[in-house]
């Protein structure tokens, strides 16, 4: 019977962060639009359903790329293995500038997410705490406005029968304590659906085509143009002193209520947008110092693993590459090591030397590939076992990569394709089976043909891995997959 040792979950979970990632260029998220289903305390266990679904809308652009951020491969139609039994916390849908619509949806612990139910991914670090401030101050910016001690007029009090959705967009040309001319004019929306209702009221004959006999000549203190899902209904000028306002055919009187109401509405969005700007600016920067605090530790951390250790190597070298050879459960490559390995190394051999003086690994260089000088690196445990891939054969064949080490074995009898075991466990995500090769090979060790069947510059850091495993019958087989090709990440 196989058992899946605690290293050997390790080196699962490894061969997941042995790949770098790449985007295709796609349209920026513009908008986004949050549906929560539960109250936003910070733990799980705390939160109660709503009822109904409470509704946040991010318009900024700028916002709404930031949310979308956290959610790399959104878009990307991946699929995963991992699937987990979760009620979504939220769902949330992109829109991008070409109108294209894209929908995940989020888990209560803000951990994984999901896109048209093909299993489940982890969002970026920092999502969680992000996600919940965003949301808080939407809710706080909502409430603040709602209880200013405004007047609270409804369309029908003022005439109007026929509520207008949509949103406001206020230009200002004047300061709002002193009335000063700006030497820039200041932008604000308004979207919050009551805060346009109450604002329309005090427009009873606006966008109906209605002429006062009544003009004057005076200097708008702000132009309101409200829009809705077909275009805008109507653009409106108001008086520096805010007692009158036009859409361009005559002079309407305001309501002396107008002009408190309509500085109060203007100076708490202010007031709101600025806060919001201060609190994400200290997130930002909490988050940055933090990430670089857990980057780190954990740089410090991974000197004593030899499989931590290679993946930051692997970034330091791009142009390197690298095979890894496991004995089952011996744990070499996982297990802390006595002394830490140094990361100031600049060529294989330096590599070489620092791991096996370190650690209870072996290490070949082959730079027969002068773009790419290959590291193999092999667990000591696997003793004579290893000589396995030494041994020179001649070998033919053509086919699928995923077939080849099942092809080998006519010719090596412990060499195979993974069929069951650690590298087999739910991690196929991260292999290569499909690429084809053909191979003519004479007097060539097994290793070499494993390396040089593919083209390297179409894989990055590791190219395969091997585990030598004993099943149940008391035979060792050594199982060889190869890692995803640098272009299907």
């Amino acid at each position: 019977m196989l058992l899946i040792s605690r290293d050997l979950v390790a080196f699962a979970a490894a061969l997941l962060i042995l790949t770098g990632g790449c985007t295709a260029e796609k349209s920026p998220i513009v908008k986004a639009t949050v549906t929560r289903q539960y109250t936003l305390e910070d733990k799980n266990v705390d939160r109660q359903l709503l009822q109904p679904n409470v509704v946040t809308v991010v318009s900024d652009p700028s916002e709404a790329a930031r949310l979308g951020s956290y959610f790399p491969d959104l878009g990307l139609e991946k699929k995963s293995r991992i699937a987990g039994g979760w009620i979504q916390f939220a769902e949330i849908e992109f829109e991008r500038a070409n109108g294209e619509k894209l929908s995940v949806k989020v888990d209560p612990d803000l951990v994984d997410w999901t896109e048209g139910g093909q299993g489940d991914f982890r969002t970026a670090q920092g999502f969680g705490p992000y996600f919940l401030t965003l949301l808080r101050e939407a809710e706080s910016a909502k409430e603040a406005v709602e209880s200013q001690s405004m007047p609270t007029r409804s369309y029908a009090e003022k005439g109007v029968t026929n509520p207008e959705s949509g949103k406001v967009v206020i230009t200002r040309s004047f300061s709002l304590d002193e009335a000063v001319l700006l030497d820039e004019p200041v932008k604000t929306i308004i979207d919050d659906p009551l805060e346009v209702s109450r604002l329309a009221s005090y427009f009873p004959q606006a966008g109906k085509g209605m002429t006062s006999p009544h003009a004057g000549a005076w200097i708008a203190f702000a132009k309101l143009q409200f829009l809705q899902s077909g275009g805008e209904w109507s653009s409106i000028a108001v008086s520096s002193d805010l007692s009158e306002w036009s859409e361009g055919d005559g002079d309407w009187e305001l309501d002396p209520e107008f002009g408190p109401y309509f500085r109060e509405l203007l100076r708490a969005k202010t007031e709101m947008v600025m806060n919001a700007q201060e609190n994400r600016q200290q997130l930002l920067e909490q988050e940055k110092q933090r990430l670089e605090e857990e980057e780190e530790f954990y740089l410090e951390q991974d000197r004593y693993s030899v499989g931590s250790y290679l993946g930051h190597i692997s970034d330091k070298f791009p142009e390197w590459r690298f095979t890894r050879e496991y004995l089952q459960g011996s744990g070499t490559f996982f297990e802390d090591l006595k002394k830490p390995l140094d990361y100031d190394v600049s060529t294989p051999k330096e590599l070489a030397s620092e791991l096996e003086r370190k650690a209870n690994v072996r290490v070949l260089i082959d730079e027969s590939d002068k773009k790419h000088p290959v590291i193999h690196v092999i667990d000591k445990s696997l003793h004579k076992m290893s000589d396995i891939l030494d041994r020179k054969i001649d070998f033919d064949y053509s086919g699928v990569v995923g077939d080849l080490p099942k092809a080998l074995r006519k010719v090596v009898a412990e060499i195979d394709r993974p069929r069951s075991g650690p590298i087999m466990s739910g991690f196929l995500v991260g292999t290569d089976d499909s690429t084809k090769v053909t191979v003519h090979a004479k007097d060539e060790t097994v290793r070499h043909i494993l390396t040089h069947c593919v083209d390297l510059d179409n894989y990055n850091r590791t190219v395969w891995i091997a585990d030598t495993i004993e099943f149940d019958d008391g035979t060792w087989k050594t199982q060889v997959l190869y890692v995803r090709l640098a272009d299907d990440k």
